[in-house]
């Protein structure tokens, strides 16, 4: 953004204030769209209010990854889970294969550690974040059985399952 000299100011990262969840904060839920006929489940929990941390699924796509409230343009938002490897989680949806090929890696990484430590960067700066994973395997089983049953499940009440829903208009 240009100053009042009209040149560019050299934008540093500030080190921000590290948010922390609690132990027990992994929620999974599931969220079933009817008129366009979609179902979105996540596993989740929160750094804070501005800090979610999510792990998701839409019509059994995925996982998708959300670290913070990320508006930080074209920088990824990064998680490593204890000293292990450092991951970018690629938010542009035209990279959405390399989204899908980092988010698989780091659920592997999700499972076996204890912390995740996420920094994410919004209009305002960097942000970091602590997200406890304790509790993280037990919500992650739970929403890979959410994610699992279908949509509305018409299937097995004799009708076309959810996802290939027919509509057929007449005329007069």
């Amino acid at each position: 953004m240009p100053n009042s000299t009209g040149s560019v100011a050299n934008i540093e990262p500030t080190m921000a204030p590290v948010e922390k969840t609690d132990s027990k904060g992994w929620n999974v839920k599931c969220v079933e769209d009817h008129h366009l006929g979609t179902r979105t489940c996540r596993a989740y929990t929160f750094g804070s209010p501005t800090g979610p941390f999510q792990v998701y699924y839409s019509n059994d796509v995925g996982p998708f990854i959300v670290a913070g409230l990320h508006t930080g343009g074209a920088i990824d938002p990064t998680v490593r889970v204890d000293n292990m490897s450092v991951w970018h989680i690629p938010h542009s949806p035209y990279r959405a294969d390399k989204h899908l090929a980092s988010a698989k890696s780091l659920i592997a990484d999700l499972q076996k550690g204890s912390t995740a430590y996420v920094t994410y960067w919004t209009l305002y700066g960097e942000r970091r974040m602590e997200v406890s994973l304790q509790g993280f395997n037990e919500a992650y089983a739970q929403l890979m059985k959410q994610k699992g049953k279908a949509r509305g499940d018409r299937s097995a009440q004799g009708g076309p399952p959810a996802s290939h829903t027919t509509m057929s208009m007449t005329s007069r």
